[in-house]
């Protein structure tokens, strides 16, 4: 609550922006593929959600760095049989 009466929501939306693309992507991908039959899918869920940790929880301090770079990258390895 203390966030949304701060104007968290709009840092939120901030810290979110460069991921919300792919989280979009992964989410169309998904309802057609498995990512737990797909290990280069399974690798993007990974990443994507230690790049949310980071971008929202950076005290956590995260094993994998994941830039928007890195995503890219690790989403254009996936493949789509």
């Amino acid at each position: 609550l203390e966030r949304a009466s701060g104007g968290g929501c709009a840092k939120d939306e901030q810290k979110a922006e460069n991921i919300i693309p792919f989280i979009e992507k992964f989410h169309l991908i998904t309802d057609k593929n498995d990512p737990a039959r797909n290990p280069q899918l399974a690798e993007f869920f990974l990443l994507l959600q230690e790049s949310r940790i980071a971008a929202f929880s950076p005290e956590l301090r995260t094993n994998i760095k994941s830039a928007a770079s890195k995503l890219q990258a690790a989403w254009d390895n996936v493949k789509i049989k």
